[in-house]
């Protein structure tokens, strides 16, 4: 069995309300392989939350995501 890490997981905040997952993978999809991107939801309405979670392969893309992002 494979053990999962998670060195490219990368914490989004201050998505616009109506972000969507998919538009949150392609910004990351420049700096290396995305292998999941979403944005949190309310459990209770599902109305989406301002921020999400981006898992991409290798924590020195994850680095390069967040140098090249961070602010915009």
């Amino acid at each position: 069995m494979r053990s999962r890490n998670h060195k490219g997981n990368v914490f989004v905040g201050n998505l616009p309300p109506d972000f969507p997952d998919e538009r949150l993978a392609e910004a990351f999809d420049p700096f290396g392989i995305v292998l999941s991107a979403a944005v949190a939801r309310d459990p209770v309405t599902g109305a989406r939350l301002r921020y999400g979670f981006v898992d991409i392969a290798t924590e020195k893309a994850a680095k390069a995501a967040v140098a090249g992002l961070n602010g915009t």
